[in-house]
């Protein structure tokens, strides 16, 4: 059995992705064979997903330097709604937004995965948007899973060394915020074992010369690391 379903990406940089001097009205021409495949009007069709993504039809006709940071987000969120895609990949869609543009675009995905019945993946170096706008986690490190759980798991309890670092480099807005350990970048090219080893506080021989495995620690955890085989929780 083959399953057929609709993919868009949401890219970083959207003015690179809109393009400098075009209107965003051209822009979507590239699309427009690709619409009428999937049997939609195209008109009809681009502007209803401009008004889903907070967009007035007009802005159709506007050149990118017209258009606000945020806005060009919400263009590109509108192209990739054009096709009603079961899945959209985020990738770091907010990273170049000020917090409370941030906060709009993540209001706004919320509210497109909850009422376009649309699944999401969405990557992120910023756990508080993690935070905010996910079900579950992969925490990956050099390519690799280290751990995997339910979102509010993950950052109330983390358990791989990598996941325990990002945590804790969220500062405490208390003033008295400080590293527990000190994650200092080392050379790598000669381990064998975890990629995260040259880091880890808590390395020992094996995580040197043995690559751990994704061993399922509950019903909706998963974790990437020696110490579990050898102490369980730490």
């Amino acid at each position: 059995m083959v399953c057929c379903f609709s993919i868009q990406k949401l890219a970083q940089h959207l003015c690179h992705k809109i393009g400098r001097g075009k209107q965003t009205n051209n822009e979507r021409l590239e699309y427009i064979n690709v619409i009428k495949l999937h049997g939609l009007d195209v008109t009809a069709s681009v502007d209803y997903a401009l008004q889903a993504a907070g967009l007035p039809k007009n802005y159709g006709n506007r050149y990118p330097h017209q258009l606000s940071g945020g806005e060009r987000q919400r263009v590109a969120i509108a192209r990739a709604l054009v096709l009603k895609p079961e899945l959209i990949v985020a990738d770091e869609i907010t990273s170049s937004l000020d917090v409370v543009t941030q906060m709009g675009i993540l209001g706004l995905l919320k509210n497109i995965r909850e009422s376009w019945e649309t699944s999401m993946i969405f990557v992120s170096h910023d756990l508080a948007v993690v935070n905010h706008i996910s079900d579950r986690v992969l925490v990956m490190y050099a390519g690799k899973v280290v751990e995997e759980g339910i979102t509010r798991e993950i950052i109330n309890t983390p358990h791989h060394p990598y996941t325990q670092a990002l945590v804790d480099s969220v500062p405490d807005i208390s003033g008295n915020w400080s590293p527990k350990y000190n994650y200092e970048e080392k050379d790598s090219s000669s381990i064998k074992g975890c990629r995260f080893a040259h880091r880890c506080p808590f390395a020992f021989e094996k995580c040197y010369t043995s690559e751990p495995p994704l061993i399922q620690l509950a019903a909706e955890r998963k974790v990437a690391c020696h110490l579990y085989e050898k102490n369980g929780y730490f």
